[in-house]
C-alpha cells in the first residue's frame, strides 16, 4: 500500500466528515446538494486531479445504437478532457461530448435519506444508454474497448449507514428498482464502499458483468483510498498520460499506478446480486 496516497485519502477523508458534522450542526443548509456538491469539487476534486480535466456540470450527448442522438440530463459532476470542446451556456451548466467524458460523480448528503441512492442509480442509468462508439478493428475487440473505455460513474455520499449490510441490502434494491447489470462503478460512503469486480482496480479482466448477477466487491476498511485509486486509474487509463514514444519505435513507455496500491492485501466480500 502506498503510504502517501493512503495518508492523503485518509486526510481528505476525515476533512470531509468534519466539514458535513459541522455544517450540519451550524448551518441550515448544509444538507443543500449545491452547497454539498460545491465543497466536494472546491475541497476535494481541485487538491486532486491534473490541471487538464476539467470539473463541469450538465449535460452529456452522444449517440444511440441508432445513430439518434441521447442526451444523459443533468449530472452533478462530469469530469471532461480539456482538450475536447465544450458547448457553453454561459452558466456553470454545459454540454459535454461523450467521447470527452472521462466521469461522472452524482453527490449526495446522505445515501441513507429518502430515495437519495435510488435517484443516483436511476441518473447513472440515462449514461449507459449512450457509448463511446470504436469502429477499428475486430468485433470483439471492439466490445472490450468500448466496455473499458466507457464513462466510469461513481456515487459520493457525505454520510450513509451504519453497516455495511444495509448498504448492499438497498444497492440491491435500486439496482433491481431499474434492472440495472452495469451499475455505478463505485458507491462511496463513510465506512464503506462497493465497486463493480470488473477487474479494471486489479489489472485483470473480470467476469460477470451483464447477464443474470452483477459481481461487486465490499470494503469496509479503505472505502476513499479505493475510489481516489479507480478515479486516478480511469483518468490516466482514458486520457492515455505521460505515454512516451519515439519515431521509428513500436515500444512505449506508460505511465502505471497499479503498484501505488496493493489491493490483494485489503479485505474484501464478493457480491454476486442477482436481477429479479
Amino acid at each position: 500500500m502506498s503510504t502517501q496516497l493512503m495518508r492523503f485519502a485518509e486526510t481528505t477523508e476525515k476533512m470531509m466528515q468534519a466539514w458535513y458534522e459541522h455544517s450540519s450542526a451550524i448551518l441550515s443548509h448544509s444538507g443543500d446538494l449545491g452547497f454539498v456538491r460545491e465543497h466536494f469539487v472546491n475541497q476535494v476534486l481541485s487538491s486532486f486531479l491534473p490541471k487538464s480535466i476539467i470539473v463541469g456540470s450538465g449535460e452529456i450527448i452522444g449517440s444511440s445504437g441508432n445513430g439518434k442522438e441521447v442526451r444523459s440530463g443533468q449530472q452533478d459532476i462530469i469530469l471532461y478532457r480539456s482538450d475536447f470542446p465544450v458547448f457553453t451556456s454561459f452558466t456553470h451548466i454545459n454540454t459535454y461530448l461523450i467521447e470527452g467524458v472521462i466521469a461522472t460523480i452524482e453527490i449526495k448528503s446522505d445515501l441513507s435519506k429518502g430515495y437519495a441512492l435510488d435517484k443516483a442509480f436511476k441518473n447513472v442509468y440515462r449514461i449507459t444508454s449512450i457509448s463511446k462508439r470504436v469502429f477499428i478493428g475486430e468485433n470483439d475487440d471492439q466490445k472490450t474497448l468500448e466496455y473499458y473505455n466507457r464513462v466510469r460513474k461513481y456515487v459520493i455520499g457525505y454520510a450513509g449507514w451504519q453497516d455495511g449490510n444495509k448498504l448492499v441490502e438497498n444497492y440491491s434494491k435500486a439496482l433491481n428498482n431499474h434492472h440495472m447489470n452495469l451499475p455505478p462503478d463505485l458507491i462511496y460512503q463513510p465506512g464503506h464502499c462497493i465497486v463493480l469486480d470488473d477487474g479494471f482496480l486489479s489489472g485483470s479482466i473480470g467476469a460477470g458483468i451483464g447477464g443474470e448477477s452483477t459481481l461487486a466487491l465490499l470494503n469496509s476498511t479503505i472505502p476513499f483510498t479505493i475510489f481516489l485509486f479507480h478515479l486516478l486509474k480511469a483518468i490516466v487509463s482514458t486520457t492515455g498520460s505521460l505515454v512516451v514514444q519515439a519515431p521509428g519505435i513500436n515500444s512505449s513507455t506508460r505511465f502505471m499506478i497499479d503498484h501505488y496500491v496493493n489491493f490483494p492485501e485489503q479485505p474484501f466480500t464478493r457480491l454476486s446480486l442477482k436481477l429479479k
